[in-house]
């Protein structure tokens, strides 16, 4: 998964755990690898289901949603 551009993801309405550890295998969400880490996975709710795009820069403003910063990074 490159960081140059948006992980798009389909979702049903629910909570989901987002990757901040970086290992996980099921990037971005997150599978459980940060155990015995301090990094805590990052906690988000989904009303309507439809396709997402979740920043992988970390540059967003709108995290953990892509704003389009990634195109500033990677011209």
């Amino acid at each position: 998964m490159s960081i140059g551009k948006p992980a798009i993801v389909a979702l049903q309405p629910g909570t989901y755990l987002l990757c901040r550890c970086g290992r996980s295998e099921t990037l971005p969400l997150c599978d459980g690898s940060h155990q015995g880490s301090e990094v805590l996975p990052l906690a988000f709710v989904v009303n309507t289901a439809q396709r997402y795009a979740f920043c992988l820069c970390k540059q967003t403003q709108k995290r953990p949603l892509c704003d389009g910063s990634h195109k500033k990074l990677c011209p």
